[in-house]
C-alpha cells in the first residue's frame, strides 16, 4: 500500500474515532459509538490489510436500511425548518432535527464504506 492510501486510510479512522468518542456525550451514545467505530474499524482493517468485503457489504446494507429509517426526518428539516437548524439547538417544537443529524451521520458512513468497499475491491483484482 503506497503512503498516500495509507494517509487516506488514517484519516478515515481518526474521523470515525473521533465521531465514535464524541458520541459519548449523546443521550442514546451505544449505538452512535458502536457504528462510528465500526466504520473505524473496516477502514483499519484496510490499513493493515485484512479487510473482508463481505463485512462491508453488511455494514453497508446495515446503514442503508437504519437510514431508511430516518429518511422522513431530512425531509421534514428542507419543508419545515431550514439548513440551519441543523445547527442549531434541538428543541421540542423540531424533533427532526436530531434525526436529520442523525441520518447525515449514516451518510457518512455510507459513503464512506463505498469508497472502502471500492478499494478492498481493486485491492483483490490486483492480488
Amino acid at each position: 500500500m503506497n503512503a498516500r492510501r495509507k494517509l487516506h486510510c488514517w484519516v478515515w479512522i481518526l474521523v470515525f474515532a473521533g465521531f465514535s468518542i464524541l458520541q459519548l456525550n449523546d443521550p442514546d451514545p451505544l449505538p452512535w459509538s458502536m457504528v462510528y467505530l465500526l466504520c473505524s474499524l473496516l477502514w483499519l482493517a484496510e490499513l493493515i490489510g485484512r479487510q473482508k468485503i463481505w463485512i462491508i457489504h453488511l455494514a453497508a446494507v446495515g446503514l442503508a436500511f437504519w437510514m431508511g429509517t430516518l429518511s422522513q426526518a431530512p425531509v421534514d428539516l428542507f419543508e419545515l425548518g431550514v439548513p440551519a437548524d441543523l445547527i442549531a439547538e434541538m428543541s421540542p417544537e423540531k424533533p427532526y432535527i436530531e434525526e436529520a443529524r442523525e441520518f447525515f451521520g449514516l451518510g457518512i458512513c455510507a459513503i464512506s464504506l463505498l469508497i472502502l468497499f471500492e478499494s478492498a475491491r481493486l485491492t483483490k483484482s490486483q492480488q
